[in-house]
């Protein structure tokens, strides 16, 4: 069997009944869960693939700190050769205990590493954009990404600016509404819409890319086609917004080493309607299917500050999906990459409200600032004036004394 490297991320705080939930997800009988989840404040990691012997040393060093150590029940009998494991400590005995471990054998040394990088993930980052354009920074403010779709048959706003000149208008709309990037796609996503080829795509993208050389804002191709982000990228495009997080092209995977450019890789669900009823959707899956993508780029060339993550609100999620998602964001954000919600005028927006498509601006923005609040980086949009407006209030609210003193 091939050796594994443990796979690290950081959670937040989380309330008990989602602690619970983790330390059940390691294979823990009943009764350790009921002795560990009381511990107090602590800092947890997830980790996965974790070795037997690892595992072992590991609980030992962490009930030393005053922590613990949650893995699966073969552990202590020897059953099994890997397990998932939720690590707590106490946040004061965090920087002792990850000193300890760097001289320890099985691979502990290599794990101290990856939980002192989950640790140090800044909340600030800058972006590389490709044309000598200023980095994108995220973490300072929630940043407003402006959906232009250049379809006839989008959910929301499909035929309305299908025409180059609508598209090129719009997108100038877009900007002097406040938007903060702006997202262009050629291809509808929405349930059973038609997939539209490359050609196509290429067709209706290119006179609205040319008009925008000089666009002010960052500029992201929304699309699954290596070809047609290759020409967009040609033609001025900063980064790539990938619905299938490069599963359905090969060659975007060496697309996306070679430009260096960002890409948002997005989770989606393809499994029928009675498997998900038996594999109800958590945010520990969600990462669990990105992070095998984001393996795959960093293996192939890749690099980490390239990589921004999408939940993906809707594509093959129900209602409570969905809502799982959002309750359950701020685990995604503690994972360290930047997070795009794309959650406007989504279908489970009409199913709470009973709203139609036209009618979802207040609920759109009730999951934008829930977003913004869980720590959201970029919010995709449609109606980007009351949006960016939403947000500068759940900005000022995280930061009320930089707010005061800028006024």
């Amino acid at each position: 069997m091939a050796k594994q490297t443990p796979r690290v991320r950081r959670l937040p705080p989380l309330p008990p009944e989602r602690l619970r939930a983790y330390l059940r997800a390691t294979g823990a009988d009943a009764t350790g869960v009921a002795l560990m989840a009381p511990k107090g404040e602590v800092v947890l990691f997830w980790i996965e693939r974790l070795s037997l012997k690892a595992a072992n040393l590991l609980k030992q060093e962490a009930l030393a700190a005053g922590g613990d150590l949650a893995v699966h029940r073969g552990v202590a009998a020897l059953r099994v050769e890997t397990t998932d494991a939720l690590l707590l400590l106490p946040r004061k005995r965090l920087s002792p205990f990850l000193r300890k471990l760097k001289s320890q054998p099985f691979g502990l040394a290599e794990l101290a590493r990856l939980l002192a990088e989950a640790v140090r993930a800044p909340r600030r980052q800058e972006i590389p954009l490709p044309h000598g354009a200023s980095p994108l920074v995220v973490g300072e403010r929630p940043l407003v990404m402006g959906i232009l779709n250049v379809t006839p048959d989008s959910f929301s706003d499909g035929g309305r600016f299908f025409s180059p000149e609508s598209a090129v208008r719009r997108a100038w709309e877009i900007a002097e509404e406040g938007a903060d990037l702006l997202d262009v796609g050629a291809e509808s996503t929405r349930p059973g819409a038609t997939p539209v080829a490359p050609e196509e795509q290429w067709r209706r993208l290119e006179p609205v890319l040319c008009a925008l050389r000089n666009y002010p804002l960052p500029i992201s191709v929304d699309t699954r086609s290596a070809a047609v982000a290759e020409r967009a990228l040609a033609c001025g495009a900063h980064m790539i917004n990938d619905v299938s997080a490069l599963a359905d092209d090969a060659a975007m995977l060496p697309l996306v080493v070679r430009s260096g450019v960002p890409v948002v890789l997005m989770h989606r669900l393809d499994f029928a309607e009675e498997e998900r009823r038996e594999n109800p959707l958590s945010m520990r899956a969600v990462i669990a299917d990105l992070a095998a993508v984001i393996e795959r780029l960093l293996e192939a060339g890749g690099r980490r500050e390239q990589v921004i993550v999408d939940p993906g609100f809707g594509f093959g999620k129900t209602t409570a999906d969905n809502l799982v998602l959002l309750r359950d964001l701020e685990e995604l954000v503690a994972w360290g990459y930047p997070v795009l919600v794309g959650a406007s005028r989504k279908r489970f927006l009409g199913a709470i409200t009973g709203a139609s498509v036209a009618e979802r601006l207040e609920a759109s923005l009730a999951a934008a600032v829930l977003a913004a609040a869980r720590g959201a980086h970029i919010l995709r949009v449609h109606d980007v004036a009351a949006t960016r407006r939403a947000l500068q209030v759940v900005a000022a609210a995280a930061y009320p004394e930089a707010w005061l003193s800028s006024r």
